[in-house]
């Protein structure tokens, strides 16, 4: 993921385009904002909080998806890749490792989108979960077939 989507993701989230709405929400000026999404400057922490925030993702998460994506050299694509998977799963460290074997044959925007797609995809994952546990809490019955099918999976043997 670079700055310029995760600003996207974030404008989706508000459901507006402008940058005077996102500076509005986040507090981050709109001059930053034109910056940030045309890459004249990075994206500090505290903003890449704030955007994730209101994207919907987890701040750490996309702190160290956007660090992965400067980073210069594979060690600091590594280190950077560990934060994630501390923050997201050890599935991303299978992911990680895989696109940076990739990135030496493609070159960087493919490791940026896949690391994006996983990204994303598990922030879509830790929402269900969440929101069944919070569900189940509150002893309401779920009967998504989503729900359903992850039951019967988690009942087998090999999930138990």
């Amino acid at each position: 993921m670079d700055q310029k989507e995760l600003i996207e993701l974030a404008q989706k989230a508000t459901g507006s385009t402008k940058p005077a709405d996102l500076a509005r929400t986040t507090g981050i000026t709109s001059a930053r904002i034109a910056d940030l999404t045309s890459n004249r400057r990075h994206a500090r922490n505290d903003e890449v909080r704030r955007l994730a925030e209101i994207a919907g993702l987890n701040p750490l998460g996309a702190i160290a998806a956007l660090e992965i994506a400067r980073a210069e050299d594979e060690g600091t694509k590594t280190a950077w890749g560990k934060v994630l998977a501390s923050v997201t799963g050890k599935a991303v460290m299978v992911l990680l490792a895989f696109s940076v074997a990739v990135t030496a044959i493609q070159g960087s925007a493919l490791t940026t989108t896949l690391v994006v797609v996983l990204f994303i995809s598990l922030t879509i994952i830790q929402i269900y979960v969440r929101l069944i546990r919070e569900l189940e809490h509150n002893q309401r019955v779920i009967d998504w077939p989503i729900v359903t099918r992850l039951r019967k999976r988690a009942e087998t043997p090999e999930f138990a």
